[in-house]
């Protein structure tokens, strides 16, 4: 493996700077990036998270969506998945049901019963990060 040029670091700390999601960026010495979020964990909030994951967003792989996995989120699914979460359904065992039900391929995969409770939040208006879908 080949070492990155220190510069990057620079040009990586100055690209995070500019979001202006972090407390605080440091570049090290052989190209990392050493960042915080927040001058004190009391401070991260949800919206500092949300601040965060947008900045850093370009770094990730792309999120899966419920359409990856060949479905579509109806109403009537929406309604289905809640069920599902409100009875306790964990992600897997939605994504397995769903899987069942709705002829989807994801072989239990949480990151689809994942994506089928965020897209389904949406759908019905509710806030994703609370209960039951949290």
């Amino acid at each position: 493996m080949g070492q990155e040029h220190p510069a990057a670091g620079g040009a990586v700390a100055g690209a995070l700077r500019a979001t202006g999601a972090f407390h605080q960026i440091v570049a090290l010495a052989h190209g990392g990036v050493m960042a915080q979020a927040t001058e004190s964990p009391r401070d991260f909030t949800r919206e500092a998270a949300r601040a965060v994951a947008g900045a850093l967003r370009p770094v990730f792989a792309p999120v899966p969506t419920a359409a990856d996995w060949g479905v579509e989120v109806t109403e009537d699914v929406a309604g289905m998945v809640r069920q599902w979460r409100v009875e306790g359904y964990s992600y897997s065992a939605l994504a397995q049901a769903a899987d069942r039900i709705l002829n989807a391929a994801s072989g239990g995969d949480r990151r689809f019963g994942m994506a089928l409770c965020r897209e389904s939040a949406a759908l019905l208006a509710e806030d994703a990060d609370h209960h039951p879908w949290s």
